[in-house]
């Protein structure tokens, strides 16, 4: 037997509470609803709830979902196995106000559109549910990230380039959005338009301000978070330039999140063929990289490296010999020894031949194993000349600077490819 109980159709605190006992009566309750034009399949669907009512059995709570018939009885009417002695539920009744039942419209056509900006998406409002315990954990820790494969990306800017991105694109999961990113004059008509072409490929969920602030690491959230997976790590026997010159980019334990998203963006714009990262450097597919990087981190093949002598064996096999990495040092020698001569980086032919830059930590410079290379000449050094009186420079600038000249040497040849 099901009962209903509410005062009015109101969205405050309003709760319809019933208590069920045969999987048959909940699906002739569907029907029944159905058919009486209380519930469409479009606009409403039971679903799981956390337990917060006073009763302490919340089972069942009717939200947003654009879904067939079938997958209002597979998915939502169906209890976990966890629910099974349980035999109170709560209806929550937001859905059941005057607004709801305009959710819907009907065209010319005959089909339907929602007068609202999400209310075709499932709502999440519960900072506590699974999603956004994910999506936090993803937020702190690299660890999670490596596990799961999955990394956030947070904006509108950064989640539209990565919905239309054709690399990025089948890489995207999940995307959560508020009404009021929904609403925003620049972004929100194509932000809606792209999640509704592929709502059928990735989950899409409105939520309230309270859970994007909970999802995401900035101050002020745009309310636009999504995932999406971390893509395969470059490998040289596969994924060889096709450029008779192409540059790799090595991460000598650079650290800040800040100027690894800069040395991305910079490692896309000149076509730098592939970046290593020795430990000690910093998640190139953690958020604070990723939103630095502006999207430039999945266009740039990526490999993380347990030693330089791997890396240096990976870049042999990527036409890279010794002779041609180059360190990046702070002045002509860098202390490294006397006679380890550094070259101003436009006294280097980049483009004669494969190279790779390496780049040291923003405060201690190179690793010691890097500088003990160069001190025994195995691999080279080169430096960014400036006037005296200058200790060093950021390790993003010295970088771009480095290797906007390699794209400089390069542009000839690259036009005529």
């Amino acid at each position: 037997m099901f009962i209903f109980a509410s005062n009015r159709f109101s969205r405050n605190n309003n709760s319809f509470v019933f208590a069920y006992c045969q999987s048959a009566l909940r699906i002739l309750l569907y029907d029944a609803l159905l058919i009486g034009g209380i519930m469409s399949k479009r606009s409403l669907a039971l679903s799981p709830m956390a337990s917060k009512h006073s009763f302490g059995h919340n089972i069942l709570s009717w939200r947003t979902r654009y879904c067939c018939m079938a997958n209002h009885r597979r998915h939502h009417f169906e209890r976990p196995p966890y629910y099974n002695n349980s035999r109170v539920g709560v209806f929550d009744g937001r859905l059941f106000s005057k607004k709801a039942y305009s959710t819907t419209t009907t065209t010319t056509t005959g089909s339907t559109t929602s007068s609202g900006h999400g209310d075709e998406f499932d709502l999440i409002s519960s900072t506590k549910c699974t999603t956004v315990k994910l999506i936090r954990a993803l937020q702190k820790k690299r660890k999670k990230r490596e596990e799961e494969q999955l990394t956030v990306l947070e904006g509108h800017r950064l989640v539209l380039d990565a919905l239309t991105d054709k690399n990025t694109g089948p890489l995207m999961r999940h995307v959560i959005i508020t009404e009021r990113a929904l609403a925003h004059d620049g972004y929100g008509e194509k932000l809606m338009d792209l999640v509704r072409a592929r709502s059928g490929e990735i989950v899409v969920n409105v939520a309230t301000d309270e859970v994007i602030n909970a999802c995401c690491d900035t101050v002020t959230p745009q309310g636009v978070v999504a995932l999406c997976t971390i893509p395969p790590e470059f490998n040289p026997t596969k994924d060889l330039n096709s450029r008779a010159a192409p540059i790799y980019l090595i991460f000598d334990g650079v650290s800040d999140p800040g100027n690894v998203g800069t040395l991305l963006r910079s490692a896309a714009a000149v076509g730098v063929a592939g970046v290593f990262v020795l430990p000690d450097s910093c998640d190139v597919f953690g958020p604070k990289a990723i939103r630095s990087a502006m999207g430039a981190t999945f266009k740039v093949p990526v490999r993380s490296v347990s030693s330089v002598d791997e890396c240096l064996k990976l870049l042999a096999e990527c036409g890279v010999t010794a002779n041609n990495v180059f360190a990046a040092t702070m002045d002509t020698s860098d202390g490294a020894s006397d006679d380890a001569s550094s070259l101003a980086h436009y006294h280097v032919d980049w483009k004669s031949a494969p190279s790779a830059l390496c780049l040291g930590q923003e405060g201690s410079g190179l690793s010691d194993t890097i500088r003990h290379y160069v001190a025994k000449g195995r691999i080279n050094s080169v430096h960014v000349p400036m006037m005296p009186g200058i200790e060093s420079l950021n390790a993003a600038v010295c970088g771009s600077v480095i290797m906007f000249e390699h794209f400089r040497q390069s542009n000839n040849n690259l036009a005529e490819q």
